[in-house]
């Protein structure tokens, strides 16, 4: 059990290196942006339940909420590396 443990930690450890940005719905609901097309200007999302399912959505509207990339092509783990830096992030969103 416990080696299970921390090869899903070492799995969500690496899919974090993966996340560029974060996405906020109407409803408050916050994903995780793993790609962006520029050009049609949709995303792919990634969610992890509480369940640890793990949820993907591809070619998301941005229209449809509210899209931000972290700066400097930073991914989550550098984000959080920085607890002001993250948290000024988060309040950028309305």
């Amino acid at each position: 059990m416990r080696n299970s443990i921390i090869v899903a930690r070492h799995g969500v450890n690496e899919l974090r290196n993966q996340i560029i940005g974060v996405f906020k719905h109407p409803d408050n609901l916050y994903e995780m942006v793993i790609d962006w097309d520029s050009e049609k200007d949709k995303i792919d999302l990634i969610n992890i339940t509480c369940f640890g399912a793990i949820q993907e959505t591809f070619g998301y509207p941005c229209i449809l909420g509210e899209f931000k990339l972290f700066p400097d092509n930073k991914n989550i783990n550098e984000m959080l590396d920085n607890p002001f830096e993250w948290d000024a992030f988060m309040k950028q969103f309305s």
